[in-house]
């Protein structure tokens, strides 16, 4: 009979959540000059067809599309689908303005390829909407009193230039290629969106509408127009001041795995952050554009995703003359989704300008906290080389097996058995995971003989690393267990590469009494004394 049994042996690295960014890019609205210049910094939001085939919005169908369009400034643009079969399911692409503005201005390039069979919703900032009607004419309406049809039959398959002007009490105005067309009283709701796309197709209008060039500013000041306004495109190209991520395609050059206009690239290239104790930032420097004419705004994009539902909000950072801007996402699942924050004005306030974009630089942040993580339990892979236990019923080389059914579902009919002081019996772990560990749990499921002493151990190289000494008792428990916060052999975080290569075990480290048996102290026997 032993002193110490061990039925279960399971390593849990806990691991930080981490969030991947896949994506940067940023897009400069030049063109003329404003009408009524902004004169503070607000928000501004542009964007016209990228390079690729992933929508720069939030995508709720996947008939939103990116195509190839010359009569557009990026010779592509986005397509939105009207079929001719009637359906329920809302088609659009959205921009949240973070808040709720009195007033906004929009601007656009529009075209469509066949007069629609009934009237084709395809803009909406929430009360005010706008329709491409059977007559081929554009229907403005803000609020409930019904729409102001404009004079101007538009042809299909040409690009026009429309502009809406939006004061949430006053007038909202519309115009096509810089001309009044028509105008509707404000309803006096505010501005916290603008909806491109069918936002509703149970009428079937059964053509499709294209939109590109896309310029658009919501605040509470008098709103300006637009006037001509073209988007321009630029990515990321240096490190920036910040350099806390793990770039997985390109480890040094870190700007080469986001340096793409709105593609995910299914996962190949990315840079990581963890959660941990401190915050993690990761920026880069901008590619240097040329801006030949005014610039009226800028506006930067990430596509990011985290790994889990119920993670750390993530930051988008803008760093502009030596000062962070951040503006918070909090994502929780692992599903790509865009980001966005633009000004036109620099942050702070000063005027936007060539020399003062190109030194700009982008990235994104995760704040400290190790609150939310997540862990692999891990059985053991192979016998190590303490092998002094007796394993029941497998023995040597294959004692892991006695002990690998894993604590959530233990199985006590195997085991490894001790009863020799100082005894040690080690096993190997594999683990897999990202590289971001934040400690490590060793368990073990153990009984005894009520006063013979367990000690879980970690072997790195020749180094033996101890925990806690404890006391099994009679009936097998998930009680015996050590945590290291770090690498006791190095002081520093786990890696991946440390766990796999170290050893971990237990010792015996007390032997209690031998049980209580019965004892003869002695005896003598008499035979033929006093006998006749």
């Amino acid at each position: 009979m032993s002193n110490l049994y061990v039925s279960e042996a399971e390593l849990r690295p806990y691991t930080y959540y981490l969030r991947r960014c896949t994506s940067l890019w940023y897009v400069v609205l030049r063109g003329d000059a404003w009408s009524s210049a902004p004169s503070n910094t607000h928000l501004v939001l542009g964007s016209g067809a990228s390079t690729t085939d992933f929508a720069e919005f939030d995508a709720y169908t996947g008939n939103v599309t990116n195509v190839t369009d010359a009569g557009f400034s990026t010779g592509r643009a986005f397509k939105i689908n009207y079929p001719s079969v009637s359906a329920t399911y809302t088609n659009t692409f959205t921009w949240n303005t973070f808040g709720s503005f009195d007033n906004a201005s929009l601007q656009f390039k529009f075209k469509f390829d066949a007069t629609p069979a009934v009237s084709a919703q395809f803009l909406v900032m929430n009360d005010c909407r706008l329709w491409l009607d059977t007559a081929k004419k554009l229907e403005l309406q803000d609020g409930g009193a019904g729409a102001v049809v404009g004079p101007t039959v538009l042809t299909a398959n040409t690009v026009y230039q429309v502009e809406i002007n939006r004061t949430k009490s006053g007038t909202t105005y519309l115009r096509i290629n810089e001309t009044d067309e028509c105008n509707d009283t404000g309803s006096g709701t505010a501005i916290s969106s603008c909806i491109f796309g069918a936002t509703s197709k149970t009428n079937a209008p059964n053509c499709n509408i294209y939109i590109g060039d896309i310029a658009f500013t919501a605040h509470n000041d008098t709103p300006a127009w637009w006037n001509t306004t073209v988007p321009v495109y630029g990515t990321v190209d240096a490190a920036g001041t910040y350099n806390d991520a793990v770039g997985i395609g390109d480890a040094t050059n870190k700007y080469l795995n986001v340096d793409d206009y709105a593609a995910s690239d299914g996962d190949t290239t990315y840079n990581g952050l963890f959660l941990g104790a401190a915050a993690k930032t990761q920026t880069h420097g901008l590619v240097d554009g040329t801006f030949a004419a005014t610039i009226k705004g800028v506006t930067f994009y990430m596509l990011a995703r985290g790994e889990v539902a119920g993670e750390r909000a993530l930051k988008f950072l803008i760093r502009d003359n030596g000062i962070d801007y951040t503006t918070s996402y909090g994502w929780g699942t692992n599903a790509y989704t865009l980001a966005f924050v633009g000004y036109d004005h620099c942050p702070n306030g000063d005027a936007l300008t060539q020399a003062r974009i190109n030194a700009m630089e982008m990235g994104f942040q995760v704040a400290a906290g190790t609150s939310t993580s997540y862990t692999t339990n891990t059985q053991p892979t192979a016998d190590g080389s303490d092998t002094q236990w007796t394993g029941n019923p497998n023995g040597t080389p294959n004692k892991f097996t006695n002990v690998d059914a894993g604590l959530t579902s233990p199985d006590d009919t195997d085991y490894i058995e001790d009863s020799t002081l100082n005894d040690v019996q080690a096993f190997t772990y594999v683990v897999a995971g990202p590289d971001a560990i934040y400690q490590v749990i060793l368990y073990g499921r153990v009984k005894g003989d009520g006063s013979s002493k367990i000690t879980p151990y970690v072997k790195i190289g020749a180094n033996y690393y101890y925990g806690t000494e404890m006391t099994p008792t009679t009936s097998f428990a998930s009680n015996c267990s050590v945590t290291w916060t770090t690498n006791p052999d190095t002081s520093a975080q786990w890696t991946l590469a440390e766990i796999n290569a170290a050893r971990f075990g237990f010792k015996v480290t007390s032997i209690g009494a031998p049980p209580a048996g019965p004892s003869i102290v002695g005896w003598k026997t008499l035979l033929g004394v006093g006998q006749s």
